[in-house]
C-alpha cells in the first residue's frame, strides 16, 4: 500500500509539471499534495484527479508509467523481487538443515 501512494504522489506531481496541463489544474493537484490538516487538501486532490482523468487520461497515464519507472531500483522490479526471493529460499533450505541436523537423536 505504501509503494502505490508512493506511486500516486510521484505521478501527480508529475502531472502537476506538466505545461500541457492548464495552469489552475496543475496549481489544484498542487494544493492537493500540501500536507494541510483537514479535508481540504483531500478534497482538492480528488477533484483535481477527476479533471485530470477525465480530460487528460494519456497525460495521467504516461505520469502513472514514468512514476512506476522511477520506483522501481533498476528500472524493473524483477532483478529485485530474484534477489529477494533468492534469500528466502536460501534462508529456508539453511533452517531445514539445522532442524533436520539437531533433531537426531
Amino acid at each position: 500500500m505504501h509503494a502505490f501512494l508512493r506511486r500516486t504522489a510521484r505521478a501527480v506531481a508529475l502531472v502537476a509539471r506538466d505545461p500541457e496541463v492548464p495552469r489552475p489544474l496543475r496549481a489544484a493537484a498542487g494544493i492537493g499534495l500540501l500536507p494541510i490538516p483537514g479535508p481540504l487538501d483531500e478534497v482538492v486532490l480528488i477533484l483535481a484527479g477527476a479533471a485530470l482523468w477525465i480530460l487528460y487520461r494519456s497525460r495521467l497515464r504516461s505520469a502513472w508509467d514514468q512514476a512506476a519507472e522511477a520506483a522501481s531500483p533498476l528500472g524493473s522490479p524483477a532483478p529485485y523481487v530474484a534477489a529477494v526471493s533468492s534469500a528466502t529460499v536460501a534462508t529456508q533450505s539453511a533452517i531445514k538443515l539445522a532442524a533436520r541436523t539437531s533433531c537426531r537423536p
